[in-house]
């Protein structure tokens, strides 16, 4: 985790609440396909606005690209 979300995390703790859980209810139909290259040589940002997977795409094969793959910006945090 990031720094800010360690802070967070802590701070969830400091006032006696659990910490967040993820459980994974399915599949997401829209996004069956990742992007397998690391680092394509260009990216392009599509979203139709409906599908849940990421708008980050691979200029290669227009495969969403997980967000988690990319750098994290200025403060070290990715941002939603």
């Amino acid at each position: 985790h990031s720094d800010f979300v360690k802070v967070c995390m802590n701070r969830l703790s400091d006032a006696s609440l659990l910490a967040p859980k993820m459980r994974m209810l399915g599949r997401d139909l829209n996004s069956e396909q990742a992007a397998e290259d690391e680092a394509p040589s260009w990216q392009v940002l599509y979203t139709t606005y409906v599908h849940t997977c990421s708008p980050l795409r691979s200029g290669e094969t227009l495969l969403p690209i997980p967000l988690y793959r990319n750098d994290p910006t200025l403060n070290g945090d990715h941002k939603a």
